[in-house]
């Protein structure tokens, strides 16, 4: 008995998905996730080597609030969030290395 207007999004792929459904949902994001989002694209690296607490902390968030983040994705845990930009920054250190 489940509408498929109902189910929720599959959880994002990419770095770029998640920038994609952020661009998306921007007017309705609460301020502290915005602070969260904005830091995620600004210093990736945090996101893919620190802690859920350590984001919250540099953010001045909850720690609840970077998990909400997280979950917002459609990730149902942080690390799920941290595997994603650890790909992304393997991704670009690959790219940079890669003779062009």
């Amino acid at each position: 008995m489940s509408g498929s207007n109902c189910d929720p999004a599959p959880s994002p792929s990419s770095v770029l998905e998640i920038k994609s459904r952020i661009a998306a949902r921007q007017l309705v994001l609460p301020e502290g996730v915005v602070k969260i989002a904005r830091l995620a694209f600004e210093r990736p690296e945090l996101f893919a080597f620190e802690s859920a607490a350590m984001i919250a902390q540099i953010c001045g968030v909850s720690e609840h609030s970077v998990i909400r983040f997280s979950r917002s994705l459609g990730h149902a845990r942080f690390k799920d969030t941290k595997r994603l930009f650890q790909d992304e920054i393997i991704r670009r250190s690959q790219t940079r290395l890669t003779p062009g």
